[in-house]
Order: C-alpha cells, then structure tokens, then sequence
C-alpha cells in the first residue's frame, strides 16, 4: 500500500491505483489515501524537495551577502534611497 502511495503522482492516481490492486471502492481508496499517508506520494515529495532547493539558494546568496561587505553597502545604499 505505501508503495502504491508513494509511486503515485497524485492522490487521484493513488486511489485508482489502491481500487484496482485491492479491489476498494471508491470511497474506501479516497480514505486511505486521505489519510496522513497522502504525504507519500511522489507529488508531494517534489514539492518538497522544490522547496528544499529553494531554500538551499536562498540560504547560499545570504552566505555570500554575509560574506561581501561590497554587498552589504549596496543593500544599505539602495533601502535608504527607497525611504528617502
């Protein structure tokens, strides 16, 4: 079962898929995949992983902002002509 789920590219696909393997009907297969389980399916594990990238390359430009005080000034330069 968890392997249906995590194999799946949606819910829907997980359901359909858990209806056809263990002959649940469709309100049977909705509840299981309804279940925290949902978590696993290959959807959800990209959107994940996509936000882990994210924040990787945001995480990586402010280690070098930390690291520029050239950086640094032209953020302070730029957010004070802002407010002016």
């Amino acid at each position: 079962m968890i392997d249906i789920l995590q194999n799946s590219e949606s819910t829907s696909d997980a359901s359909a898929k858990l209806s056809e393997r263990f002959g649940l009907n469709e309100r049977q297969s909705s509840s299981v995949v309804d279940m925290q389980l949902r978590s696993l399916t290959k959807s959800h594990a990209e959107k994940i992983e996509t936000e882990h990238n994210k924040l990787l390359a945001t995480m990586e430009d402010l280690r070098g902002l930390l690291a520029s005080e050239e950086r640094v000034k032209d953020i302070l330069k730029t957010e004070a002509r802002e407010v002016i």
